[in-house]
């Protein structure tokens, strides 16, 4: 039996399939019979064998695999011509998190007087009534909410002109009825620029957290605010996050990782060139809001964070 024209045929087709790759072939168009008929002991030529109809079948088998890959879901033709050792499933793809590094951070767990920043070279000077207690993790600052129990900057960190973030742990250790107390702020020539503190919470409104921007240096110039729906509980640990984003013009307030509202933010942000502080804010060109609590971990940020990457910290 002369099998090698068929072979040689069966294979042509799979190496005219290798070359080309086209969507347009077809599963009919491999299991066509062969063109050339077997001759055995020189008698009359024969139809094709069963088995070289099988062996075609499992040609277009093939092809239909191929034409499935190519053109069937995240097919890419191109794939198919790198080597093996150079294809990667989307499944392996991983996309890299987006770059999240801080301007400052205070850690708090040393009682000197001067606190230093693990980045940069920010430093915060305590008042002489700040003690070092026991933080949520290390140690942390405990303020008498009275003047002049602050951490101070000698000037400002953000540019409140531009996004930023603002991440501080805290833990209230009384609820003031009627009164604003500040965790962190950075102070105007009058108002700060920014503070992150609670609600004055006058009864019957329990006090909640609150995120507020001024839209200029003055107390009378209209505050933009973002309030919490968590409501404070004295005694307890939180973790209060806030963003201004200048590009969206918009505020965002976190508590314990989770969007507790939004803003909008001043159409145009002020630069509040004066201290930034932990534990008091600004009004009427005065040091004011005064927290009484403890303050562990802060961390300001030049970006406004994603809700990915608030729930992350």
């Amino acid at each position: 039996m002369k099998l090698d024209p068929v072979l040689r045929e069966i294979g042509e087709e799979l190496k005219a399939l290798d070359a080309h790759r086209s969507p347009t072939l077809t599963v009919e168009h491999l299991l066509r019979p062969p063109s050339v008929t077997v001759a055995l002991d020189d008698r009359a030529p024969t139809p094709p064998i069963t088995h070289i109809r099988w062996m075609s079948a499992a040609a277009a088998v093939i092809a239909a695999l191929l034409v499935w890959r190519m053109t069937g879901p995240g097919g890419d033709p191109a794939v198919l011509d790198r080597p093996a050792t150079d294809r990667t499933s989307t499944s392996q793809i991983s996309v890299a998190p987006t770059s999240v590094t801080p301007l400052a951070s205070w850690s708090f767990d040393t009682d000197a007087v001067h606190q230093a920043s693990s980045v940069g070279d920010a430093t915060l000077t305590l008042t002489d009534d700040v003690q070092s207690v026991p933080g949520r993790s290390g140690s942390a600052l405990s303020l008498s909410g009275v003047y002049p129990s602050a951490a101070e900057a000698t000037g400002p960190i953000l540019d409140t002109t531009r996004s930023f973030t603002v991440s501080t742990v805290i833990r209230a250790a009384t609820l003031r009825n009627c009164l604003y107390q500040s965790f962190v702020s950075q102070d105007g020539t009058t108002v700060s620029g920014f503070s992150l503190g609670t609600t004055p919470g006058c009864s019957p409104d329990p006090t909640a957290f609150h995120f507020a921007m001024a839209a200029g240096d003055a107390d009378a110039e209209l505050t933009h605010r973002v309030v919490s729906a968590t409501t404070i509980t004295a005694g307890t640990w939180y973790h209060v996050v806030a963003v201004h984003d200048a590009d969206a013009k918009e505020m965002r307030l976190y508590v314990d990782g989770h969007l507790e509202g939004t803003s909008p933010a001043p159409i145009t942000p002020w630069s509040a060139s004066g201290p930034f502080a932990v534990g008091r804010a600004r009004f009427s060109a005065q040091q004011r809001d005064y927290f009484a609590g403890t303050i562990d971990t802060t961390t300001v940020y030049q970006q406004a964070l994603t809700d990915a990457e608030v729930a992350a910290l």
